[in-house]
């Protein structure tokens, strides 16, 4: 987790600098976290009998945990994709 932590800082920073660098341009850089999405990543750190009885488990509650799915988790980026607003918060 503190792996993870880190890489989310490093890309928090380098979204921050990729703007700083393209100011001016026309492009803007933005760090993108769609939220916790139901997915595989992760799934070697877990047996597969656990990671099965915790999709039993967990699943019936994804809604009230915040755990959404692919398609409500790529609305994160496609609103820096499409907002037109969003080119005010280059760097963000």
């Amino acid at each position: 987790m503190a792996a993870y932590a880190q890489s989310k800082l490093a890309n928090l920073l380098y979204a921050k600098e990729l703007a700083r660098r393209l100011e001016n341009t026309g492009v803007t850089a933005y760090s993108v976290h769609p939220g916790w999405i139901r997915s595989n990543f992760g799934k070697e750190v877990m047996p597969a009998a656990l990671r099965g009885i915790m999709n039993l488990v967990l699943r019936p509650f994804n809604g009230l945990l915040g755990i959404m799915g692919p398609y409500d988790g790529a609305q994160t980026t496609l609103h820096c994709l499409l907002d037109n607003d969003a080119p005010n918060h280059n760097g963000a």
